[in-house]
């Protein structure tokens, strides 16, 4: 793992920008301890004058002895009028020896848009009545806790449930939550911050309280509309990625492929349900895949609202959603980059008995919170399971690199990828594969490319077949650059090989 700017101590600004959290002896019984001493913390300017949260896990009960630390998040956070609660720094240890990994640099709402059946819509974070409700403790619970400046935030450690089972061994999983309450008019939105054991962190915004006075009954969406800025590599050593899925139901196959996005320039992408999509950002040897968090997709008039994902290069006033269209329009590269993504996550409401009803020209009742969002969680960080009980081996250092540099196929047939090791692994391994095209090539032209190519024990060597798709239009050469997603810990090498596709003559 890469060392970070984290090595360097504040430990004296720590008490100013944590807070006052409870003493191990004050949390309740029963209650998930939270962490109020990082083991090594940011840098000043990295904490800037946001708020920080600090979590190790595991997080012992208060009755629990301490046990050794695992994982931890350092995480810092603000609020301003129109903007909401957002982030403006994530960093994830992976390990009690790894240092800090920067996950996100600024991320939250950049819009939450309401459209009702008819035409009637609002941009509800411009609204002048938009602000925060302060925090209560109802809100925080008996082992939650009211943290940052003006206390417009809850902080909350839980249980999640099962993070791994197999056999009779098992973890539960555990995660730090911060919450805040977004009051516009007759809606509330629960806008929640997720930042899990295992270095997953999930956003959600959830619409509550009562529906629009003369229009309760009427259906509409609320979209949660973010801005999300991964930080992995730097503020330029970042690339956008796409995962798809693709199955051939008559021939009983799928394969599973990993995509430069949009030819590797920003622009808009699609969610197609059956290719499982995702976006993926990669850099400085690490990647965290985006999923989103809904049932369904929403489609709008705005130009702006009929696209599910976008990415752009980091721009100077580049946070208005609306604006997409034109932040796209000069195609900036996003190849190593400072790389945003942007995504909409909807939530259709169709009002029913639960969401109240009117007495005596008072309405009684609210609408249930309906959370949409995303989830970003890593891929290949750790090199077992995490919170797995058994050490890691000493695996051997090995290069990966493809048979050739290049490879050519004329369409119609087939040709034979090799993928090579320095040496025998002693161990398996799957390494993913990266995909980026040129001279007119898409992912039609080709099949037979697998998401990943795997070595068993004892396997130094391994090969998959292309099959140059055959069609009766007269075209140049098509170029696929292969390539190599971020490589495990203690694998190196990671050449890239070009395979021409002719056209038959």
């Amino acid at each position: 793992m890469q060392a970070s700017r984290t090595d360097l101590l504040v430990l004296p600004l720590l008490p100013l920008l944590l807070g006052t959290l409870p003493a191990r002896g004050q949390t309740p019984a029963g209650c998930l301890v939270h962490s109020s001493t990082p083991a090594a913390a940011l840098t000043a300017s990295d904490a800037g004058s946001s708020s920080v949260a600090y979590q190790q896990f595991p997080a012992p009960r208060a009755e629990d002895p301490e046990p050794e630390l695992g994982t931890a998040w350092f995480v810092t956070f603000d609020h301003a009028p129109h903007q909401a609660v957002f982030l403006t720094s994530a960093w994830f240890k992976p390990g009690p020896a790894e240092s800090f990994v920067k996950v996100l640099d600024r991320t939250g709402l950049a819009e939450l848009y309401v459209r009702y059946h008819g035409g009637i819509s609002f941009h509800e974070l411009g609204q002048p009545e938009m602000r925060l409700l302060q925090a209560r403790g109802q809100d925080a619970g008996r082992c939650g806790l009211i943290v940052g400046r003006q206390g417009l935030v809850v902080r909350e450690i839980v249980d999640r449930g099962v993070l791994w089972k197999d056999g009779q061994k098992v973890v539960r999983g555990q995660l730090m939550a911060l919450w805040g309450t977004i009051d516009i008019r007759n809606y509330n939105y629960v806008l929640k911050y997720e930042f899990h054991d295992d270095g997953t962190i999930r956003a959600t915004a959830a619409p509550t309280a009562q529906n629009l006075p003369g229009r309760r009954s009427i259906a509409h969406t609320h979209v949660a509309l973010w801005r999300i800025d991964v930080d992995l590599g730097g503020a330029g050593g970042d690339s956008a990625y796409v995962l798809r899925h693709r199955e051939d139901v008559a021939g009983g196959s799928w394969s599973d492929t990993r995509e430069v996005f949009n030819g590797g320039t920003e622009g808009a992408l699609d969610i197609a349900a059956t290719e499982f999509t995702q976006l993926q950002v990669a850099g400085g040897g690490r990647a965290w895949d985006l999923r989103p968090l809904y049932r369904g997709l929403a489609r709008h008039p705005p130009t702006w609202m009929r696209n599910d994902l976008w990415v752009t290069v980091a721009g100077a006033g580049e946070t208005f959603f609306p604006s997409l269209p034109y932040y796209v329009a000069d195609r900036q590269s996003i190849v190593d980059t400072d790389v945003v993504l942007w995504h909409a996550t909807p939530v259709l409401h169709v009002p029913r008995g639960e969401d109240g009803r009117a007495v005596n020209g008072t309405w009684e009742g609210v609408a249930l919170a309906m959370p949409a969002g995303f989830e970003l969680r890593p891929r290949d960080l750790f090199d077992r399971t995490p919170f797995h009980p058994a050490p890691a081996p000493a695996d051997a250092e090995v290069e990966i690199s493809f048979g050739a540099s290049t490879y050519a196929v004329e369409e119609g047939d087939t040709v034979t990828v090799i993928v090579r090791l320095n040496r025998e692994p002693g161990r398996a391994m799957d390494i993913d594969l990266a995909l980026s095209h040129q001279g007119g090539a898409t992912a039609a032209d080709y099949s037979g490319v697998p998401f990943s190519v795997r070595f068993d024990p004892g396997v130094a060597s391994t090969s998959f077949q292309v099959s140059a798709t055959s069609d009766d239009q007269d075209e140049g050469s098509e170029i696929v650059e292969l390539g190599f997603a971020a490589l495990p810990q203690r694998v190196s090498g990671g050449n890239s090989s070009t395979l021409t596709i002719r056209d038959r003559e």
